[in-house]
């Protein structure tokens, strides 16, 4: 099995991952971007590259932040080091939407809860957002005018992209708890 292209569950199992200063490391958050990058980041980057100039003709936002939920959850599982979510995704959005920098520059308590019921559930469960919402590819990340709620995919796209890659900076410099829950979660992949 395959955690990441061409980088298998076998592989990783052989990595030397005890000491914070054995240069698998590099390897280990190299695989762990491969993985988040090819299913998720380049995707995405390429259906927004394909879309027309004409914001009034864009159709694939639903998509693309459909996506991108899947990713918030998959990387809150990695930095927390949660082998299973079930059960625990509003408590990941809400985490990482309020309380990381990048994020919580848009988004409180109130509006990470309100994203992950509206947005990331409407989506992932119901195929719609309710009524309330929009999602859109201009504008502000988030904003509410007129008992709308809008999310502009690109800007929330691009602000994840920046919150992973300052996150797989953190792994390389040896951050030692995020390490030990990367590797957690990564361990359970690689043995399920």
């Amino acid at each position: 099995m395959e955690i990441a292209p061409g980088f298998s569950a076998e592989a990783w199992r052989r990595l030397e991952l005890d000491a914070d200063s054995h240069p698998d490391w590099g390897t280990a958050v190299d695989v762990l971007r491969d993985r988040l990058w090819k299913r998720y980041v380049e995707p995405v980057d390429a259906l927004v590259a394909a879309e027309p100039d004409d914001p009034t003709k864009r159709t694939i936002g639903f998509t693309v932040l459909a996506i991108d939920c899947l990713l918030v959850e998959a990387y809150a599982s990695f930095r927390l080091g949660i082998v299973d979510s079930s059960g625990q995704s509003r408590r990941l959005y809400r985490a990482l939407l309020s309380e990381r920098p990048r994020f919580s520059a848009y988004f409180d308590d109130a509006k990470a809860s309100r994203f992950y019921t509206a947005f990331r559930c409407g989506i992932l469960h119901q195929a719609e957002v309710p009524p309330s919402c929009r999602i859109w590819s201009i504008g502000p990340l988030w904003s509410e005018r007129d008992g709308i709620t809008y999310v502009n995919r690109s800007a929330f796209h691009e602000v994840l992209k920046a919150e992973l890659a300052e996150y797989l900076e953190e792994l390389r410099l040896g951050h030692a708890d995020l390490r030990a829950n990367f590797r957690r979660k990564m361990n359970a992949i690689a043995t399920s």
